[in-house]
């Protein structure tokens, strides 16, 4: 039995009364575009539903938008959907297989054999949402079908949506607030997806150009739709409103941790999530509406139409969460783990990792820190959701442990001196690598401005670290004498950590022995960076910058040199190009070549420069021999963001003219410091 005789053998007899839908309030975001219906009624067709066997049901909502007809009925096929439907009145929601069907309107309380009002073929898609508005004056009565398309809102929302049926002649119909327009100019059918709005009260206007046609009060209610059917004449305007509920908006991934499986393609009903996902690559999250989903996995690039899919599945994904679908077992045995990915910013001086068994072999996994203990010892199912824990920033190692077929106890991964950074959220992908080389997926989120700024804000100074030290050793960081970072490897930058403001004394450490010491005072809300630089045999040197002049707003990057050669009469700038192949170094400088374009020059050693503007894009940066207008080093392949700023850290080599130069993203830090 197909899904139309079903539905005709429940909803023969059945008469659906309609509900009349109040409107409420608004607070504009941005201005939609808009669709127009075709209004013309159209001679009648026989029904013809879809044969296709992987249809989805479409569904019907009929509207009496017409101010002057009588209660009407209204035919789809053999369905009666909507009986004694009085202007302003609007029916539930029909299901349909999809296919085209005549539309038919009479007279409530109209003998069997009456004569329709008017007739129109209407056509139903697959898995689609409709409008059916009777509207017009007098005699003159139309249908037009339109898609009922609901957006996602999250809590304390709502969104609206406006349809122009006011029919006689005259300017362009919009929706107005507060003397801001809400929609586009409107002609006669058309419809605009309004903006996604605050939910509370307000009062809205429809205008006819600049003529105020009507005032609208309104409550919104969090988490509904309106749609606004603008109907009636210029004279005598009126609104018939429908609200229904709204789903949540959210964001979902998908993560490819399948051993020995292929490039995947990753779908949410008919939508590609993520397509062409290599095996432990990262993926850019989608926006996504919460609600119910078919989920299917298919060897990259494939159709469809031929290709069996490899898993699929019924899931839910909440609103207001980002979901994380990570594909791991065989191709035998897949399995997808679903969960939240908590991107919500660190306490400061802290990094949350979440831990994910993806080997099926391993059903069962447990963590040791190698050197420490762990803040809880959880248990990893494959499959699972993963656990999280949170660490303070630094360097660490870890051993996994699981059972072999026999119940002996197994290694199954190590790994030494990963070093975790304070506002980082990492994901580690347990994978049974024992080459100290994990797979590792991670995330800037930030530091928690409120503690970061701390109950007294005015006693709060935020310092963030650098290792340039040129035996390229890991180093400890104190702060009057309590270790604040531990083994901050060389090259890498810590999170902004908060201190207290005031006389502070900071030492470089490795194995208890301090290595270099600076006594300083910290002003209250200011951001710094410490940098550690020079080489132990000679004394290594902190070099504190006043980061106050640091910005990541606008559309273009922000670079900043820090130049910690030891010699100071060593003169260093930048520059950049395009990106190529050439990018190896030796202890010869290069002559400067045209394509390379300068940003600055003559900055001395153990200083920095202040802030240039870059192009966004991806470059090879260039550390340049200022005097000498040569190469001095590469930095290959950085790519530049607005709204980001970037440091530069180079220095010329203790008895070498060797440059090392390496670069940093400034730390997520509370604008407002």
């Amino acid at each position: 039995m197909n899904i139309t005789q079903r539905w005709m053998l429940i909803l023969l007899g059945l008469f659906i009364l309609a509900g009349c839908g109040t409107a409420q309030g608004i607070v504009p975001s941005a201005t939609p575009e808009s669709s127009t219906a075709t209004l013309t009624p159209a001679p009648t067709v026989s029904l013809s539903p879809t044969s296709d066997p992987n249809a989805r049901p479409a569904s019907v909502r009929v509207v009496n938008a017409a101010p002057t007809a009588p209660a009407l009925n209204l035919m789809v096929g053999f369905f009666s959907v909507a009986t004694n439907l009085a202007y302003g009145q609007y029916s539930e929601v029909t299901p349909f297989e999809p296919g085209e069907y005549d539309a038919s309107v009479t007279v409530s309380g109209s003998l069997q054999n009456s004569p329709a009002l008017l007739n129109r073929p209407v056509v139903l898609e697959s898995g689609r949402s409709y409008l059916l508005l009777i509207h017009g004056n007098g005699d003159q009565l139309h249908i037009s079908n339109l898609p009922e398309t609901v957006q996602a809102v999250n809590t304390d929302e709502s969104a609206i949506a406006v349809i122009n049926l006011i029919s006689d002649d005259g300017d362009d119909i919009s929706l107005w607030r507060d003397g801001e327009a809400l929609t586009p100019p409107l002609n006669l059918g058309a419809e605009t997806s309004g903006p996604v709005v605050a939910a509370g009260s307000t009062t809205l206007e429809i205008r006819g150009g600049d003529q105020a046609l009507l005032e609208y009060p309104i409550d919104l209610e969090e988490r509904q739709q309106y749609t606004l059917i603008l109907t009636g004449t210029r004279t005598v305007p009126s609104i018939v409103s429908i609200a229904v509920n709204a789903p949540g908006r959210g964001q979902a991934r998908a993560l490819h941790a399948a051993q020995g499986l292929n490039a995947l393609d990753i779908y949410l009903n008919d939508q590609l999530l993520n397509g062409g996902i290599e095996y432990g690559r990262p993926t850019t999250r989608a926006q996504i509406t919460s609600g119910n989903y078919q989920l299917s996995v298919y060897p990259a690039g494939s159709d469809r139409a031929l290709t069996a899919a490899l898993y699929e599945d019924s899931i839910t994904l909440p609103a207001e969460t980002n979901s994380a679908l990570v594909v791991m077992g065989t191709e035998t045995n897949l399995q997808v783990a679903i969960f939240n990915e908590d991107l919500s910013p660190t306490p400061p001086g802290q990094a949350r990792v979440d831990f994910l068994n993806t080997l099926p072999g391993t059903p069962s996994l447990q963590i040791e820190r190698l050197g420490g203990m762990l803040p809880r010892t959880p248990v990893l199912t494959f499959g699972a959701a993963p656990e999280s824990l949170t660490f303070t920033s630094g360097s660490y190692s870890f051993a996994m442990s699981g059972a072999d077929s026999s119940g002996t106890p197994i290694t199954v991964e190590t790994v030494e001196n990963i070093q975790l950074e304070q506002g980082q959220r990492y994901l580690y992908l347990i994978t049974g690598r024992l080459d100290n080389n994990p797979l590792i997926l991670s995330d800037n989120v930030g530091i928690e401005e409120a503690a970061l700024a701390g109950q007294n804000a005015a006693e709060d100074a935020a310092v963030r670290f650098i290792n340039a030290a040129g035996e390229q050793n890991p180093i400890d960081i104190t702060l009057n004498g309590t270790t604040l970072i531990n083994a901050l490897n060389y090259g890498k930058g810590s999170g902004l950590l908060s201190v207290s403001a005031g006389g502070t004394t900071i030492e470089a450490r490795r194995g208890g022995t301090a290595l270099a010491a600076l006594d300083t005072a910290l002003d209250a809300r200011t951001r710094y960076t410490a940098v550690i630089y020079g080489y132990e045999s000679s004394g290594l040197r902190i070099l504190l910058l006043n980061d106050s002049e640091i910005s990541a707003s606008g559309d273009i990057p922000h670079v900043r040199l820090i130049q910690v050669s030891p010699d100071a009469t060593v003169l260093l700038g930048l520059g950049y190009s395009e990106p190529t192949s050439d990018t190896e170094m030796s202890d010869l400088r290069r002559s400067l070549l045209p394509a390379v374009q300068q940003s600055l020059g003559g900055i001395e050693g153990g200083s920095a420069s202040g802030i240039v503007l870059m192009p966004s894009g991806t470059f090879d940066i260039y550390v340049i021999d200022t005097p000498n207008e040569q190469v001095a080093a590469i930095i290959p392949v950085i790519s530049l963001q607005g709204n980001a700023h970037y440091d530069v850290v180079a220095y010329q080599e203790e008895n070498s003219i060797r440059v090392q130069a390496f670069a940093l993203p400034y730390p997520a830090f509370s604008t407002d410091g």
